[in-house]
């Protein structure tokens, strides 16, 4: 599995993070499962707002012209963000998403799929009163290499 990777950060808080599959080569009609990764490489915690779809920022694009239909955003939910979540210094974050109710791969080939998304980050929880919280937006997007067999 080739995965390429761009983190986008800066300020205080030191996220990286990609997409990747759990292998490179499916079945026309097998699902299609992609994992997002975010890693708090900052020695102090990170709080996340991920969204759960694409109604909500996950974006999906092919580089080919053909053999794929990438489903209308009208067939699909307003999902929304997963809850607040608290991720500690050296933590890794994990979210799968659903690629294949997204993406109908119409015939066999090569693909290369780019998965992007904006991570909303806070250097403290919104339940924490009396603290100055600082937003940062973390830009993640990368290739993933699949090949579809019959």
């Amino acid at each position: 599995m080739t995965v390429e990777f761009l983190i986008v950060g800066g300020g205080n808080m030191n996220l990286e993070g990609f997409f990747q599959t759990d292998k490179q080569k499916y079945s026309l009609e097998e699902p299609i499962w992609v994992t997002l990764v975010v890693q708090n490489n900052d020695d102090s915690e990170a709080y996340l707002f991920v969204a759960r779809g694409r109604a909500d920022g996950i974006r999906v694009t092919l580089k080919e012209e053909q053999g794929f239909r990438i489903k209308g955003m009208n067939e699909e939910p307003d999902v929304g963000l997963i809850p607040e979540k608290k991720l500690l210094a050296g933590e890794a974050y994990t979210q799968k998403y659903l690629l294949t109710q997204w993406l109908i791969f119409n015939e066999p080939g090569s693909y290369t799929v780019e998965c992007a998304i904006e991570i909303e980050a806070y250097n403290v929880s919104l339940h924490q009163k009396n603290l100055e919280r600082v937003a940062k937006s973390i830009s993640i997007a990368n290739n993933i290499h699949l090949v579809i067999e019959p």
